[in-house]
């Protein structure tokens, strides 16, 4: 018959271990094992320690769940992370275009707004002066041209000689010996052995009649 207190177990095939122990633990265990025997203490602590070992298995299947878990989301989450700084830097680079894209069209209405403040004369002196410099720069000779020449690459024909008195009339003023434009940038040097049509055209310079008091430097070619 079992003492009192101790667990209830089936009876079971004994079977005699010798076992060596120091003696502080045998100590121990006399003292901890109160009216149970060392064989029945011994036992209540093996079967205590088969319930430890399977809660710590479950713990540890718990912990493998919740680890997969975590690693499922943290993947889920590097995506979507991923994904917002692909997103982002697509946003910048759109950004960045459309800031060029308003430079430009901000440059354009200024254009714009320049060029409607602008008479009608202005604008037409403005679109001849870029012209006759392009021709002065591919078939000029130094920044200069005769007349008659600049009346054939501007595209006049027929009656040269009335083309080049409405041009020099409608562009220059007689400043004696030379003729000046300041609208066009120009200077035209009279040779009273030549009619209009031999007369040179070229570029102002400093010191040319009236520029010389409106501080226009000297022209160059586009």
């Amino acid at each position: 018959m079992a003492r009192r207190g101790a667990p209830k177990r089936l009876k079971e095939p004994v079977e005699n271990i010798h076992l060596q122990l120091q003696i502080s633990y045998v100590r121990k265990l006399d003292e901890r094992r109160g009216s149970l025997s060392r064989r029945e203490f011994i036992e209540m602590l093996l079967d205590a320690s088969d319930a430890n070992v399977a809660e710590v298995m479950r713990e540890l299947e718990e912990y493998k769940r919740l680890t997969s878990k975590l690693e499922k989301d943290y993947a889920e989450l590097e995506a979507k992370f991923l994904k917002l700084q692909d997103d982002y830097e697509r946003v910048l680079k759109e950004r960045d275009a459309l800031r060029e894209e308003v430079k430009a069209l901000k440059a354009e209405l200024a254009e714009l707004k320049r060029q409607l403040k602008m008479s009608a004369r202005e604008r037409q002196a403005e679109d001849l002066k870029l012209e006759i410099y392009e021709i002065l720069d591919k078939y000029g000779r130094d920044g200069s041209i005769k007349m008659l020449d600049l009346l054939k690459r501007l595209g006049y024909s027929g009656d040269y000689l009335r083309h080049a008195k409405e041009f020099l009339e409608r562009w220059f003023v007689d400043e004696g010996k030379i003729l000046v434009s300041e609208e066009l940038g120009l200077v035209v040097e009279k040779d009273l052995r030549f009619r209009e049509l031999g007369w040179i055209v070229r570029i102002a310079k400093r010191d040319d009649g009236k520029f010389r008091s409106s501080g226009i430097v000297e022209g160059v070619i586009a």
